[in-house]
């Protein structure tokens, strides 16, 4: 008894078809006409969805590759708007800086002094820049002009002639002329 259950085991897994290998519709004798055309049918169908698998897993893979050229191209772009950005940034701080230092600069000062000092100015806003350009611009700051006057005037003689006198002060030499002619 042993034996025949053994045997009808062996004989079943026999009749079983593996995994991925495709039975004859001819060896099973209960399907018919119409049971052996559906398989045959339905086997058709198969390889037909099988090779359309194939032909798309060919343009997934060209999809796929063009999305890998277009990623690293938008790569490209975001680096490039990146470093616009930073060159704006750095531009608009620039002409900040020289605004308010053409705001804040005495009288008296040369557009590239300004141009200079306008450099050094250091803030992140409007009114940090200004108080700065306060602070710098107050070392710079022209002598009025009444100061300017009272200053003593050097004599310089021509190092050619050391005994020639020095030129005259205006007031002097009109006194002069004048003091003459009174004598004629």
């Amino acid at each position: 008894m042993a034996d025949d259950q053994t045997t009808e085991a062996q004989e079943e897994t026999v009749d079983q078809p593996q995994e991925g290998q495709e039975v004859d519709a001819d060896d099973i004798p209960e399907l018919g006409d119409a049971g052996k055309r559906a398989i045959q049918r339905e086997r058709e169908a198969r390889r037909k969805a099988e090779e359309r698998i194939k032909e798309l897993e060919q343009y997934e893979q060209k999809v796929r590759e063009a999305e890998e050229a277009d990623k690293t191209e938008r790569e490209k772009l975001t680096e490039q708007l990146e470093e616009l950005k930073g060159e704006r940034e750095r531009l608009s701080t620039e002409n900040l800086k020289l605004d308010v230092a053409l705001d804040k600069a005495p009288d008296g000062l040369s557009a590239a002094q300004v141009r200079k000092l306008a450099k050094r100015l250091a803030g992140s806003s409007r009114e940090e820049l200004e108080g700065d350009a306060d602070e710098l611009f107050a070392e710079f700051v022209p002598q009025q002009a009444e100061q300017r006057r009272g200053a003593p005037r050097e004599q310089l003689r021509p190092g050619a002639a050391p005994d020639a006198q020095p030129e005259s002060d205006p007031d002097e030499v009109v006194k002069r002329v004048l003091s003459r002619r009174r004598r004629l």
